[in-house]
């Protein structure tokens, strides 16, 4: 009960953060020093985020440098009219939400483009395509260790970076009491994809990534915002917390 009241409120949080009713100064910032370098640079990067706390409160650096621009990588059909909704109410044309379904030669050049332009891409690592209602399709994805088993992550966050050929990095948004805080953690100066070592690398930067996210998700669990069976043993104690 209390993680889908955790749940509600951040859904909330994000409709707030999206008109502008939260503010830069209403958030705590870790490592912000590396974004603020970027910008400074007009340096594009890829940032990793997750379902745990709420990335649309970044929308809040736009008071200080309004020259950051931020397209979230949105997938999830479920959510798209919500995401709809958010573009809707925003009267903010520095962070938007852009609806992706694959990943085509349309919209790798349009993604490139942004890159190039000095602005941050955002994509999600933590949600596996479904395919058929099979959350463990290897379409895709990698297994690797997760709270204690093993769990399919996306290699979709890797394989756009590899696209990409900009710095990666990941970005953490936690509410504690009533701040959030947004914590900026280098991932990769760039993501190579070498034909020989592919499925090794993927594997690699997926458990790295994997690690990082149980670290935030043991801080604040309330907070991992994933209601779908996740872990691929059938029937690990995990698996019922996220349904």
């Amino acid at each position: 009960f209390r993680h889908f009241i955790t749940f509600a409120n951040s859904i909330l949080d994000k409709f707030i953060a999206w008109i502008g009713q939260i503010n830069y100064n209403d958030i705590d910032y870790e490592n912000l020093s590396l974004m603020i370098d970027l910008m400074d640079r007009k340096q594009g990067a890829l940032l990793i985020a997750s379902h745990l706390g709420n990335v649309e409160v970044s929308r809040a650096l736009t008071e200080r440098r309004p020259q950051l621009k931020m397209t979230i990588l949105a997938h999830t059909k479920n959510a798209e009219q919500f995401n709809r909704l958010l573009n809707e109410f925003s009267d903010s044309q520095n962070i938007t939400i852009m609806q992706v379904s694959e990943l085509t030669p349309a919209s790798s050049i349009q993604l490139a483009e942004k890159i190039q332009a000095g602005e941050f891409v955002v994509v999600t690592g933590d949600r596996t395509p479904i395919e058929s209602g099979d959350v463990t399709s290897s379409r895709r994805v990698c297994s690797v260790d997760f709270i204690g088993a093993k769990a399919n992550f996306p290699q979709g966050p890797f394989l756009i970076g590899s696209i990409l050929k900009c710095p990666v990095y990941m970005i953490f948004c936690i509410k504690f009491k009533k701040r959030y805080k947004i914590i900026f953690e280098p991932f990769a100066s760039s993501i190579t994809l070498p034909r020989r070592s592919r499925e090794e690398k993927l594997q690699d930067y997926a458990q790295k990534y994997a690690a990082r996210l149980e670290h935030y998700c043991a801080i604040a669990p309330l907070q991992w915002n994933n209601f779908f069976p996740f872990w691929n043993e059938i029937g690990h104690p995990n698996q019922s917390k996220t349904q």
